[in-house]
């Protein structure tokens, strides 16, 4: 579920969504999903969000704690729900300078 559920408005039931999906893998399975942050009080949601609004996409960023609980059932994978570049770096400088990320990511297991 890479750079998808960011188009997935909340009355399209996003968590629910990842269940179904999650629910029809095999115990084991992992899942991967990364999605586009909403930032408060950041001048980059409102530039971001009026590119998308010329687009037949909307986009629909969430807080981190919003992209967290989409993995709703599934055990995050260490290190857990993360800005992509610190999502297991090859070296701790490939992780400096994130701040121009905009993207959380995660992999979660289905257990049993």
């Amino acid at each position: 579920m890479v750079a998808l559920l960011h188009f997935v408005s909340d009355d399209d039931h996003p968590r629910e969504l990842v269940a179904r999906f999650a629910d029809r893998t095999a115990p084991g399975s992992m899942v991967v999903l990364t999605h586009g942050l909403r930032f408060i009080d950041s001048p980059r949601d409102g530039y971001v969000l009026s590119l998308y609004r010329r687009t037949a996409t909307p986009l629909i960023p969430r807080l981190p704690t919003e992209v967290e609980g989409l993995f709703g059932d599934l055990e995050l994978v260490e290190p857990g729900a993360v800005l992509l570049p610190r999502w297991r770096p090859d070296t701790p400088r490939d992780a400096e300078g994130d701040e121009w990320c905009t993207f959380l990511g995660g992999v979660g297991r289905k257990v049993g």
